[in-house]
């Protein structure tokens, strides 16, 4: 391993540090702004480490004191947090592959850097006299750049954030692997990359948002013109994501905007759109939008429910069995309407399938969704007579799949389908689900929520359908499993409306059962609107002339930037 990459830090390390000091941790926590910018440049932390550890300790027994000091590692959990903390700050903006390979950058990275250099200089020109003039000064900028010859022994130098954020380590991350020798000491170009840096939307022009939407086809509210705020608040999206570029935590109804979809959520909208179109017209929109989608019946039946609560508070004193409380309740829905018997289904199955108080041991996304989430939606949102299905399939959805030509579609963790013949049909809803681990990771979780909101409008243009469900589920410990529900449909010319319905605490256990009781009527509106909305499509002819396109360059992974920032502002609440 002579002249490995590297080399010269680890004889500065043993020659300036005291020998009282050395550790192969202090050496990491020492050199880390050295580390970022030195092969090997992998995705896997443990490779990563399998790989320093070589080159370390190769050096650290050429030194007398070798056989003398008791060598230690540290902990698995302080590794991961490091190295994972290195292949987040080697990110850049929207590339989701390695930032060299093997010393190559990969073509989009190119492109990437091209782009950036295009817009830096492009700022440098805004005193040139005459719009024409600067159009052509840039299309002639950027046709240049394009045909520069990139190469990786001079790569331009970016700030990068050397302060240790505090993860926590998987359970599958245990042992430490390895990389090859080839590429560990290849002797690549090295770059320093900004970890908070935004996401910069490349080709971003090729995007139009076309004129007015037709008069037929405006959404009016008080005589206040709702589809020309809308139009500009796109407009304005897409200058942001020209200049500047789009943070996933602080701009998700902006990033939405450039795919077309509103999204309404009460009390949780963007600086922008709150100077467009103004809180009080936003709370409009959002009751006008419920009214359309809940005109079915909105509160649980009263006497009925008025007997579950002794049923319940029976069973939590241990007065009777959870067979008989099933049974109980079984003979409850005989005269139930529909929504209200797929209700106490769900009940049925909590009783059957939870423990009796709560567990302190943390869930994994797996069981959350399979033993806790499943039982209380696959009724509400499933009947085999109708051939409706809740699918935790972590599959393509065909909706995205016929939409993207290349790359790989989105999988969402749940989705609600129907049955033509002997195959999955049409998409009726998705959902995101994310542990209680996740739960102030707000990057995962508006990248959950877009996804959602995207799947939802694909299926729309797809399968011509009325209106989609989307939920978003976020692991909680001291209130259960909190759910988000989305409706959302093609309002008018342009403008795919996403809309909160309701929220919901699922029980982990049966002493959090009476507090789950009481979202009952939340629970109702949302079966009901799901089986009234979802379960019809529309002309395919009424509604394509209101059609727009997805963005779709870049695509979701491209868009999905890896820049992250817990203090980034976010008004979206989970």
């Amino acid at each position: 391993m002579d002249n490995f990459s590297g080399e010269n830090i680890f004889i500065e390390y043993f020659k300036k540090t005291s020998s009282e000091k050395w550790s192969y941790w202090h050496f990491l926590r020492s050199n880390q702004a050295e580390i970022i910018t030195l092969p090997p440049f992998s995705d896997e932390w443990t490779g990563l480490d399998g790989a320093w550890q070589r080159r370390f300790f190769y050096k650290a027994k050429e030194m007398p004191q070798w056989e003398d000091l008791n060598w230690k590692l540290p902990e698995n959990s302080q590794l991961y947090s490091f190295w994972d903390h290195i292949i987040q700050s080697r990110k850049f903006d929207a590339i989701d592959s390695k930032i060299f390979s093997l010393g190559k950058r990969s073509v989009f990275n190119e492109e990437k850097e091209i782009r950036q250099d295009f817009l830096t200089q492009k700022k440098l020109k805004t005193n040139v006299d005459g719009k024409k003039k600067s159009q052509i000064y840039d299309n002639e900028l950027f046709s240049r750049h394009n045909k520069e010859e990139m190469t990786p022994n001079s790569p331009p130098t970016r700030k990068y954030s050397t302060c240790l954020p505090q993860f926590s380590l998987p359970s599958s991350h245990q042992n430490i692997g390895n990389i090859s020798d080839d590429e560990a000491d290849f002797d690549s170009a090295t770059s320093s990359i900004q970890v908070n840096c935004p996401i910069i939307i490349n080709d971003i022009v090729e995007l139009q948002l076309g004129s007015l939407p037709c008069e037929k086809s405006r959404w009016i509210i008080n005589n206040l013109d709702i589809s020309k705020k809308w139009h500009i608040f796109k407009g304005e999206s897409l200058k942001l994501a020209k200049d500047n570029g789009l943070f996933f935590e602080s701009h998700v109804q902006q990033i939405l905007s450039l795919s077309h979809i509103l999204l309404l959520k009460p009390k949780q909208h963007c600086p922008l759109m709150v100077k467009i179109f103004s809180a009080e017209l936003l709370d409009t929109m959002h009751k006008d939008v419920m009214q359309r989608l809940t005109k079915c019946k909105t509160e649980f039946n009263a006497e009925v429910f008025l007997k579950i609560i002794p049923i319940v508070k029976c069973l939590q004193r241990e007065e009777i069995t959870r067979k008989n409380a099933v049974l109980k309740l079984q003979m409850l829905a005989t005269d139930c309407a529909y929504g209200e018997c797929a209700i106490l289904q769900a009940i049925e199955n909590i009783i059957q399938r939870v423990p009796t108080i709560t567990l302190k041991s943390p869930i994994g996304e797996v069981e959350l969704c399979t033993a806790y989430i499943d039982p209380v939606l696959s009724p509400i949102f499933g009947d085999p007579d109708r051939g409706v299905f809740l699918r935790w399939s972590n599959k393509e959805a065909p909706e995205s799949k016929n939409r993207k030509s290349t790359g790989r579609a989105k999988q969402p963790d749940a989705i609600i389908s129907d049955i033509n013949q002997l195959s999955w049909g049409s998409s009726r809803g998705h959902g995101e689900v994310k542990a209680q681990e996740e739960i102030n990771n707000l990057y995962s979780l508006c990248t959950d929520l877009v996804r959602v909101a995207v799947l939802n409008k694909d299926a729309i243009d797809f399968f011509n359908m009325n209106c989609i469900l989307g939920f978003q589920v976020v692991g909680k410990s001291l209130i259960g499993q909190h759910i988000t529900f989305y409706l959302t449909t093609l309002l008018y010319d342009g403008m795919y409306v996403m809309v909160e319905v309701g929220l919901l605490n699922v029980p982990m256990s049966l002493e959090e059962l009476p507090a789950f009781l009481t979202s009952l009527d939340t629970l109702l509106v949302v079966s009901n609107a799901f089986w009234t909305n979802c379960a019809m499509s529309r002309p395919a002819a009424e509604m394509e002339p209101n059609k727009r396109s997805t963005l779709a360059t870049p695509n979701f992974k491209e868009l999905v930037g890896k820049s992250r920032d817990r203090y980034h502002s976010c008004e979206i609440r989970f």
